[in-house]
């Protein structure tokens, strides 16, 4: 897993970025179901990093918490 900053260091806080493998393990599918809820709109969006393609982890689990809701309810509600 990765951590991405920004910051000087002083009170700065650390996003936990997951790969697709977190993601599909913490939704209990396969890695190629993660990619066609990706490719069809239906998760919260990953970020770019390099070339890797990462979710944040806060993002995802609140997702979850809230019972993978459609992208359009989900977004209303944050």
């Amino acid at each position: 897993m990765e951590s991405k900053s920004s910051g000087s260091g002083v009170g700065e806080t650390k996003e936990q970025l997951i790969d697709v493998k977190d993601v599909a393990e913490r939704l209990g599918v396969c890695t190629a179901s993660v990619w066609r809820l990706r490719d069809g709109g239906k998760m919260p969006e990953p970020v770019r990093v390099g070339r890797s393609v990462r979710w944040r982890a806060l993002v995802i689990d609140r997702w979850i918490q809230d019972g993978c809701p459609v992208l359009a309810k989900f977004r209303r509600t944050r």
